[in-house]
């Protein structure tokens, strides 16, 4: 079957990855839409090498906007939702021209992984899935930041195409403004959206406000997250990132409190015994090493679609601590 795809693509300063991602991509590319929000290095140009379809955007503090204006322009009925500091996993190129040889199984929404800066030697920092495919007349994208596919119509079906993969190099140096811009987004946004919309970004803004060094501020929000229905199947996530924020501001005492709250209730959970261990690496280290090998031995993998699974903190802290807490108490 002949599906045509366009790729749709929103810059802003990308030129130090953008070539390497076209042509990642430009094989599957029937049609290439790229839109620039202001850039003021080469990345236009770039763009340009590649295709004629680059237009002009003016920044409205709006991601959406943004893109629904880039998909207005396609002209196919699949469309690719790409960044211009997204990769495709090399190997990942042959299983992606035969899902689009079968028409995305019919699917109207298709889902990758996607591996958040990768490693040098291998590896990345997270690992989540994202959405990447969508029907054109299925979706419009909704919310100022951290944007995503609204459907328009009911009974939409949903692919996670888990043997592709796309490598997302957002560097925290080079991106800095980028990190600042979305935070100043997310603060105009939170309390100016819909319910439903400000439900979905809380756990974002906790992140921003995370990566900014702001703790205090994100320590209400992450207690509130954690006494909300909303946020049942993400609890123990949400309760990792606050006791990184007691950890942070060195509220070793409160961190204890909240462990010991939740224990009942995931006593047996990978991430709740890692948790443990941290704790017990600053009060008892020699319970600590039991942690940690207890820790290491279930050989965690993240289990679930929905949630990512941060390499650096599942795979190399334990080992790293375990390690150095060996060495103190020999």
């Amino acid at each position: 079957m002949n599906t045509k795809l366009s790729v749709c693509m929103i810059i802003k300063n990308e030129e130090s990855t953008l070539k390497d991602s076209i042509i990642s991509i430009k094989q599957v590319a029937d049609e290439l839409i790229i839109v620039d929000t202001g850039s003021t290095d080469n990345s236009k140009e770039i763009a340009r090498s590649f295709t004629d379809n680059v237009f002009d955007f003016e920044w409205v503090d709006d991601f959406a906007k943004a893109v629904n204006f880039a998909v207005s322009k396609a002209t196919n009925e699949y469309i690719c939702k790409w960044d211009g500091d997204f990769v495709l996993e090399p190997g990942s190129l042959s299983s992606f021209k035969n899902l689009k040889q079968s028409n995305f199984n019919d699917s109207d929404l298709v889902f990758f992984k996607w591996n958040n800066n990768p490693n040098p030697g291998g590896g990345f920092d997270t690992q989540s899935f994202y959405y990447f495919i969508h029907r054109k007349d299925k979706f419009i994208w909704h919310s100022p930041i951290h944007v995503y596919p609204k459907a328009v119509v009911s009974n939409i079906k949903s692919l996670y195409a888990c043997e592709i993969e796309v490598n997302h190099y957002k560097d925290p140096v080079k991106k800095a403004w980028r990190y600042k811009q979305t935070l100043n987004i997310m603060e105009k946004t939170i309390d100016n959206t819909d319910p439903q919309n400000r439900l979905r970004l809380l756990p974002f803004y906790v992140e921003a406000l995370i990566h900014d060094q702001n703790h205090y501020k994100a320590i209400p929000i992450l207690q509130q997250i954690l006494t909300s229905k909303d946020y049942a199947d993400s609890k123990l996530v949400n309760l990792e990132k606050l006791v990184e924020c007691y950890f942070h501001l060195e509220m070793i005492e409160e961190a204890t409190e909240f462990i010991d709250k939740y224990r009942s209730e995931f006593a047996q959970k990978a991430r709740f015994i890692l948790l443990e261990a941290d704790i017990l690496a600053m009060t008892e280290p020699a319970k600590a090493v039991d942690k940690y090998r207890d820790f290491l031995s279930l050989e965690y993998k993240n289990p679930d679609k929905f949630e990512s699974f941060d390499r650096k903190r599942y795979i190399d802290h334990p080992i790293k601590m375990l390690e150095e807490l060996e060495k103190l108490l020999n």
